[in-house]
């Protein structure tokens, strides 16, 4: 199981795929410098949850669905399992694919946060590209703005004690709720004939929940959006927004019972 993991991990490391993720690790500096003269940023934070509280948000489900199941639906369509079955049970075959999807999605997000969260706290203060203007909220020294930042979002409450502390706990959030949607993407895919419609139940569930839950004031904190990206609401304790994971974990594990524990046998005439 471990050989052939390995194996499928370094299948999916194509060069389009390499391609891809290029792009996608340069496409939030881009957004940003097109159009940072258009705003006054207080400070390293505001620039970072810039970044991650506008089309990123939109963006995000439509890269986790492309990052693997674009090309495992195309190898569903072409019935690659039927030449990997020789090797071992069709069980085996899709539980390599499964935690194939989660590691890379997981991996490219948590990468693609850190990263970005290294250049605005570490590296733009050197290069001192940006100017900031902490005198809008009113904030003359570092003390008053670390106060006021602590308070601001979900997860800020992190930097009371270090901000790499909150640069890699929310990276591994945001890793962790990519891959949660990524496995929810994996089951529909495999479970629809059609695997358009497959690709799509993930990408309708955070587009058509984040505007739902938004309707709501109380249920704010668990919209789709604002649980992975919580920087266009108030601050809510951590534990509250673990709810959402918790909730993915369900919806996952009941997806996993139904696939190999009931469909198993006619997915296996089917693929």
């Amino acid at each position: 199981m471990k050989k052939l993991l390995f194996q499928e991990l370094k299948q999916n490391v194509t060069k389009r795929l390499i391609i891809f993720l290029v792009l996608l690790n340069l496409f939030p500096y881009l957004l940003f410098f097109v159009q940072k003269d258009s705003y006054a940023f207080i400070d390293e934070l505001d620039t970072f949850s810039f970044i991650f509280d506008g089309i990123m948000v939109v963006f995000f489900i439509f890269f986790v669905v492309f990052i693997y199941l674009g090309e495992f639906s195309s190898l569903l369509n072409h019935k690659f399992i039927v030449y990997q079955r020789t090797r071992t049970s069709l069980k085996n075959i899709l539980l390599t694919c499964m935690f194939s999807n989660m590691i890379i999605t997981f991996i490219v997000f948590f990468v693609l946060v850190l990263h970005v969260f290294l250049f605005f706290f570490y590296i733009q203060p050197v290069l001192g590209i940006i100017q900031f203007f902490p005198e809008i909220h009113y904030l003359t020294t570092l003390q008053e703005l670390l106060e006021f930042n602590i308070q601001r979002y979900t997860f800020t409450q992190l930097l009371e004690y270090n901000p790499m502390i909150f640069g890699i706990v929310f990276s591994f959030w945001v890793g962790l709720m990519a891959s949660s949607y990524a496995t929810i993407g994996f089951f529909t895919v495999l479970l629809f004939k059609n695997k358009l419609i497959g690709m799509s139940i993930p990408i309708l569930f955070y587009i058509i929940g984040a505007f739902v839950f938004n309707l709501f004031d109380i249920l704010e904190p668990f919209g789709m959006a604002n649980a992975v990206f919580p920087f266009s609401s108030s601050q809510y304790p951590i534990h509250t927004i673990l709810l959402n994971f918790v909730f993915y974990t369900i919806i996952n594990l009941t997806l996993y019972v139904y696939t190999f524990k009931i469909k198993l046998h006619k997915l296996d005439d089917a693929i």
